[in-house]
């Protein structure tokens, strides 16, 4: 935070809550994202995905492992700029917006809503090996997790992961 703009101080504490997710493979993501969207959906939240690459093939094969798969509708395509655009525009107020891509990709959307003054939840989600020395730099930057157990508290004590 210490390196943080105030601008971007300001930012991070608009949005209701920051959440990240440390994945290993993209069926990992996948793997986790899906019960959190299933209950933020039976919750009748609005789920906004933005995705650097394409996860509806991974997708597709982790659903059939869920009887509740019919509720899961989210959008696991690649976002491109035009769709993102559109994503954006609409009202995201008490939505759910989960990003996943590589770093600057990241840091690119959320540059993007910055300049949006609603409440929302944020959920940046970060490849553990292309991050390897980052991640208690991350982890640092959120005070929520999602793993595959839900979302848990980030204990600030942590400062490596094996």
């Amino acid at each position: 935070l210490e390196n943080k703009t105030k601008e971007e101080k300001i930012y991070m504490y608009k949005q209701k809550e920051k959440i990240c997710v440390l994945h290993a493979s993209d069926e990992h993501l996948v793997t986790m994202l899906i019960p959190y969207i299933y209950e933020q959906k039976k919750e009748e939240k609005e789920v906004i995905t933005i995705f650097e690459k394409d996860f509806s093939g991974v997708a597709e094969k982790i659903l059939k492992c869920f009887k509740e798969k019919k509720e899961i509708k989210v959008d696991w395509n690649k976002t491109n700029i035009v769709e993102l655009n559109l994503k954006l525009n609409k009202t995201l107020k008490n939505s759910i917006i989960i990003i996943a891509g590589e770093n600057k990709f990241i840091e690119k959307v959320n540059s993007l809503l910055k300049n949006i003054n609603e409440n929302f939840i944020l959920i940046n989600c970060f490849n553990i090996f292309k991050n390897e020395k980052r991640i208690s730099e991350i982890m640092q930057e959120y005070n929520n997790i999602l793993t595959t157990q839900g979302i848990e508290k980030i204990k600030k004590t942590i400062t490596c992961i094996i």
